[in-house]
């Protein structure tokens, strides 16, 4: 059993912070253009939650390609975050098309 609001994800960069998690289904970020303080960063065409999409993929009325592209997306992110923290140093990430 999980406590309610439990899981997070954050990410801290440069230019500032980004959280989604502790209870809150929405993104919350602070620092650069978002200014000092948290606030909801709104997501424009925000996919179904992936809870649901599972579901609608076992029931064969997914596109599991678009699926497959964030996770390879996801991959590309944990690699560079991984290199950049071994190394100390920035790293670039150029989406593929």
């Amino acid at each position: 059993m999980t406590t309610p609001g439990a899981s997070a994800f954050e990410v801290r960069g440069t230019e500032g912070s980004l959280l989604f998690g502790f209870g809150r289904e929405e993104l919350m970020g602070k620092g650069g253009a978002l200014g000092e303080d948290w606030a909801v960063v709104p997501l424009v065409d925000a996919p179904a939650a992936p809870f649901g999409l599972w579901v609608d993929a076992m029931a064969g009325g997914a596109d599991v390609a678009t699926n497959q592209r964030t996770a390879v997306e996801l991959t590309r992110f944990v690699v560079a975050a991984n290199e950049a923290a071994a190394t100390g140093r920035a790293i670039d990430i150029e989406r593929e098309q």
